[in-house]
């Protein structure tokens, strides 16, 4: 079986606030060498990395999503 990725975690950003959450990518079994996966998000005003690497022999690596303006971004792996 394949492995698929599978992206974990939530957050919404109220007026007048800042949040920082974080958030993890997964397979489903470790993988053989790094895996780079590239993150984007459908809102500009959330703070989110470019790309998160899952380490050799690992199967989650983690990241954070920074909201500098009221919303609830698609965060997508």
């Amino acid at each position: 079986m394949a492995n698929r990725l599978k992206i974990g975690g939530s957050g919404t950003v109220g007026t007048g606030l800042t949040l920082t959450r974080y958030y993890s990518v997964q397979v489903n079994d470790n993988v053989a060498a790094a895996l780079t996966v590239t993150i984007t998000s459908s809102d500009p005003t959330q703070l989110v990395v470019t790309a998160v690497t899952i380490p050799s022999g690992q199967r989650t690596a983690y990241f954070s999503v920074s909201g500098i303006a009221v919303g609830t971004p698609t965060v997508t792996a």
